[in-house]
């Protein structure tokens, strides 16, 4: 056994990547069919998504949104939504969104292109943090987390 490390030992490093990389493999083939399931979902079944603009956030979305857009897009989103506590949230909003107590809700009579185009990259930015996040941590999200 010994003999062997010493054969084995200047190709360590090939073989831990190329064990990482068939890991890597695994998990993005095994994460294919949930995202192909939220296409389908989403995208066909229910007709898609008109524009970025989202009629509710929760308040962890509306900080991420906020962080990663600029001071002029921040404006525009901010004057687009109010903020709605626990106690004031409508029933039909309790039952769409049962998870969430305190929203931002989006106001009546909104430019919808204006702020779609505020949102656009916010929405963008804040979904890639949240992957480089779950590469960090090593999770990966079911179809239930997203």
């Amino acid at each position: 056994m010994i003999k062997l490390r010493n054969y084995i030992l200047p190709y360590l490093l090939p073989i831990l990547l190329a064990i990482a990389f068939i890991f890597g493999e695994a998990q993005t083939e095994l994460a294919l069919p949930d995202y192909m399931s939220d296409i389908v979902t989403n995208g066909i079944q229910v007709g898609g998504f008109k524009d970025s603009v989202a009629d509710v956030l929760s308040p962890q979305t509306y900080r991420q949104v906020m962080t990663y857009s600029t001071k002029s897009h921040r404006q525009t989103i901010k004057a687009s939504y109010r903020y709605v506590k626990a106690a004031d949230v409508s029933s039909d909003l309790k039952k769409t969104f049962p998870k969430g107590k305190n929203l931002y809700v989006l106001k009546k009579n909104v430019d919808r292109d204006k702020l779609n185009t505020a949102m656009l990259r916010g929405m963008t930015k804040s979904r890639l943090a949240k992957w480089r996040l779950l590469i960090r941590k090593r999770t990966w999200p079911t179809s239930s987390s997203r």
